[in-house]
């Protein structure tokens, strides 16, 4: 008998960056990023790169199953043309030590400055891990507006 994966629904809490605390979007981590007010969905965007000379990262720790594959899905444009972002699902164990890679995309952005989706889908959660940080960086110059991120466990 062949048992498919069942849906869980919405696992990323805040995917449109519309709730803010003192300066940093709810349920997310990061460094070097700045609400604006340019949205594509919703009200806001989460710019990352406020600095634009130095690196940017935001992310979100999510609980897994061995086995969940990831649906990731996300928008946004680039404010500075020539910015590199990654896109990457990152396996942790219990300690929140790395177990393993379930996805890496490098979107490089030096075309048009408007609004764009992206989808990608990791592999399968390896049984060492417990969570997966959802994790959007850029690693030299640059300035990315997130406006939605989505991820469903499969």
């Amino acid at each position: 008998m062949l048992i498919e994966p069942y849906y869980r629904g919405e696992l990323i809490r805040n995917p449109g960056f519309d709730e803010w605390v003192n300066g940093r979007p709810s349920f997310w981590e990061g460094r070097n990023f700045v609400p604006v007010s340019r949205a594509s969905i919703g009200e806001w965007v989460l710019r990352l790169g406020q600095d634009p000379e130095r690196p940017a990262e935001v992310y979100q720790d999510l609980t897994v199953a061995p086995g969940t594959f990831l649906e990731l899905r996300f928008c946004g444009r680039v404010a500075v043309a020539g910015s590199r972002l990654r896109a990457a699902v990152i396996w942790l164990d219990r300690n929140r030590k790395t177990v393993g890679s379930g996805l890496d995309l490098a979107v490089a952005l030096s075309g048009g400055y408007g609004y764009r989706q992206y989808l990608a889908v990791s592999s399968a959660c390896p049984g060492a891990a417990v969570q997966a940080r959802i994790s959007f960086q850029i690693f030299a110059r640059g300035q990315f507006d997130l406006d939605y991120v989505s991820v469903v466990a499969r």
